[in-house]
């Protein structure tokens, strides 16, 4: 018996994006200051819009992804109820006119791990409302520092590494999410860094489905018992 590691980290990179997220560049491809939050449940989203709501004051041009866990059982009054303007990524996806919209609220399956690309920094779900989490790592293989609450069991060795390299914060809060967001938002450089560490925790958990090939490629050759 061989443990080559989780495969589940082998979710692609930059260089596997889809031909949409060129419409949706971070700000250091000239897209307006970004954040995202993934896979929220319960009152995650409620949190989320707060620390938005304040961080707006200070960043006027700052735009919100926001995707639930459960995209179909979102109510979207609650973004009408706040006065955002605010667009559907299933609408906008392709066209990338979206960008001038204050809120976008993620309808579709399977295009977060993608968009994770797009923020300047990102909070993954799951942290707040739970125990559980969501993969952490999904944000941090595109260079982006990621936020989550103290909820992280399933993700605990990578919240940790994230933690011990300054790529990653627990917010347990909206006071604590919107201090960490407006710290990173206002430091690009300090921002930037903390994305590149976040990377290299990312590329630590990597490289198990090339290990796995490789010893199937040797075990090939050999006559099994």
């Amino acid at each position: 018996m061989r443990v080559t590691g989780n495969i589940k980290y082998d979710f692609g990179s930059t260089g596997d994006l889809p031909a949409w997220a060129s419409l949706w560049p971070g700000r250091t491809g000239g897209g307006p200051q970004r954040i995202v939050a993934g896979s929220l449940r319960g009152s995650e989203p409620a949190a989320i819009l707060d620390c938005f709501a304040r961080l707006r004051e200070r960043f006027s041009g700052l735009q919100l992804l926001l995707a639930p866990r459960y995209p179909d059982r979102f109510d979207t009054d609650i973004l009408d109820a706040r006065g955002l303007s605010w667009a559907r990524w299933s609408a906008v996806r392709d066209t990338g006119t979206g960008e001038e919209t204050s809120v976008v609220f993620i309808d579709t399956m399977g295009d977060l791990a993608a968009l994770y690309s797009a923020a300047d920094a990102a909070f993954v779900g799951g942290t707040l409302e739970g125990t559980e989490g969501q993969n952490l790592l999904e944000p941090a293989v595109h260079s982006v520092p990621v936020l989550f609450g103290p909820g992280y069991d399933n993700f605990r060795e990578e919240g940790r590494e994230l933690l011990a390299a300054a790529a990653g914060f627990v917010t347990p809060d909206t006071e604590a999410l919107t201090t960490a967001f407006g710290r990173l938002l206002e430091s690009p450089g300090e921002c930037d860094a903390a994305g590149r560490r976040a990377r290299e925790v990312a590329d630590r958990f990597g490289g198990a489905t090339a290990r796995t090939l490789a010893l199937i490629d040797e075990l090939r050759g050999k006559e099994i018992p």
